[in-house]
């Protein structure tokens, strides 16, 4: 345990022990596997539940087992580079409402086998994690305040592990790319990384930042029969609030999912003038980006993501069509950032620009407009969003930028294995293949270099697009500079991925 998980405050330091703390459980051991308190929306398939404990801040560290035999090597040769191995440091992958677990010891096999330590990171979800006063009362962005404790931990204590502090990868998908990109900005991150990979989310994406953390927060406390302000002091409302049950405080999950599992973080890092000083946007536009080379990434079919969760069943389905202007502010997390009065001429307007002009043609009824709503939702919660911090920082830093967008359809897909099952008679809804054939939300990083148990590659072309994948992240980690595999037997004919201004003499229009 890195530290004390203190409801509604920042993370402690951990008691101290005076005997020897066993921590060797293999991290598949059910007394090992701690998951923070939330609400679990995947899927009606995967299953929607209460999960998880306050007693959650934990880091699991895989060292893989010739680390110090290498080490020993490196102390005694004449070794150019540091003798200390490089670290990882992986955030959970989800959203800020709720994870996706990892298959810790899968990644680490996967990027092996490179002088490579892994630390994987679990921080606080939902109102745990950013329910707030905007002020000390109750601080924002506890979950991003137990990510830098980690960050922290690992400076001080990784070197006994062989790890080099200095050689830090900070990495994340979903909730958890964007995160790395927010550390990149904040003015407590600094100096606790090196570099930074970031798969299918950023800092400038709608999802990111929340602008209503602050109003969710009363709500919250208003179900749980906590007077709010004016009524009663903010002190009064939080200590009436440290008063519940953390499942009480998460079985409150329909105040911020409106509809299905959307929006998919109504509870998220805030503006605190404190771990994030200004909007992404602004701090981007406004000072210099700090020299960490990154690597982004995005796939060519986002949006498949969140409407997995609903748009291949009825009854569901048929809101996008029947109450869309209800509907669309949260489904392209417009809702807080523009005033409710111009809620329904926004949707109206975005849903006439992709229907090319006429809005009153149903987005559900064929492929070919299902796949219109997709592009949507692909370029607004996640497309632009990266592609523009990529160009940001690549513009306003000397370090090098690398940006891929992933379009590789395998025989897996995360869309087929979360979605509805259309051979299980049991759920009620209607087959939609030609839109689940795509590149989901974070599938390079899912399918291929996590490895999820039900998607392990047969095909010679899955296998080869696995290695590519893996080396990439292991180059990028290792020398800073990704490498694409074109020969397995050849490695001199791997090609390094440019940075995304290289060619490009001027800021294009």
């Amino acid at each position: 345990m890195t530290q004390q998980c203190t409801k509604l405050r920042p993370p402690q330091p951990p008691r101290k022990w005076e005997d020897v703390l066993d921590a060797s459980l293999p991290l598949w051991d059910e007394k090992s596997i701690k998951r923070c308190t939330q609400y679990l929306n995947w899927s009606d398939r995967v299953g929607k539940k209460l999960v998880g404990s306050e007693d959650c801040l934990y880091l699991d560290i895989i060292r893989p087992g010739d680390i110090e035999l290498v080490n020993q090597y490196r102390q005694h040769a004449a070794f150019h580079d540091s003798k200390e191995a490089d670290v990882v440091v992986i955030l959970n992958t989800g959203t800020f409402m709720y994870d996706i677990p990892l298959s810790r010891q899968r990644v680490a096999h996967n990027l092996c086998c490179t002088y490579t330590i892994f630390v994987f990171v679990r921080y606080r979800l939902g109102p745990f994690g950013f329910m707030t006063t905007n002020d000390a009362i109750m601080p924002a962005n506890l979950g991003m305040l137990d990510q830098i404790a980690a960050l922290k931990w690992v400076q001080r204590t990784i070197v006994h592990f062989h790890g080099e502090p200095n050689k830090v990868t900070l990495a994340g998908a979903g909730a958890a790319a964007a995160s790395v990109h927010l550390h990149m900005l904040s003015p407590l991150s600094e100096g606790l990384f090196k570099k930074a990979i970031s798969v299918s989310g950023s800092a400038l994406n709608a999802w990111a930042v929340s602008e209503s953390a602050d109003q969710l927060t009363k709500d919250y406390a208003t179900r749980l029969n906590c007077s709010t302000p004016p009524l009663v002091s903010k002190t009064e409302m939080r200590d009436c609030l440290l008063t519940k049950p953390a499942l009480d405080i998460a079985d409150q999950y329909d105040l911020a999912l409106i509809y299905r599992n959307l929006p998919i973080s109504a509870f998220a890092p805030t503006v605190d003038h404190h771990f994030l000083q200004a909007p992404p946007h602004v701090l981007m536009r406004g000072v210099s980006q700090r020299n960490i080379p990154w690597l982004v990434s995005f796939t060519k079919e986002e949006g498949i993501f969140p409407l997995m969760d609903w748009i291949d069943r009825d009854p569901y389905r048929r809101v996008v069509d029947v109450k869309w202007d209800s509907v669309a502010p949260y489904l392209l997390d417009l809702y807080a950032s523009v005033g409710e009065e111009q809620h329904s001429n926004l949707s109206q307007i975005i849903r006439k620009h992709y229907l090319k002009g006429d809005g009153r043609q149903s987005l559900i009824n064929s492929y070919q407009h299902l796949n219109l709503l997709r592009n949507m939702i692909s370029d607004r919660l996640f497309k632009t969003g990266i592609v523009e911090a990529a160009r940001l920082h690549a513009r306003g830093s000397d370090a090098k930028v690398y940006l891929y967008e992933y379009s590789y359809k395998g025989e897996f897909s995360m869309a087929r294995l979360l979605a509805r099952d259309p051979d299980d008679p049991t759920q009620i809804g209607v087959d939609i293949p030609e839109m689940l054939q795509g590149t989901g939300h974070m599938e390079d990083f899912l399918i291929y270099i996590n490895g999820c148990t039900t998607a392990k590659p047969t095909l010679p072309e899955d296998k080869q697009m696995k290695n590519a994948l893996t080396w990439l992240w292991s180059s990028f980690i290792t020398d800073g500079v990704p490498e694409l595999v074109v020969n397995p037997e050849n490695p001199e004919e791997n090609v390094k991925l440019i940075d995304v201004l290289d060619d490009i003499p001027e800021e294009p229009e």
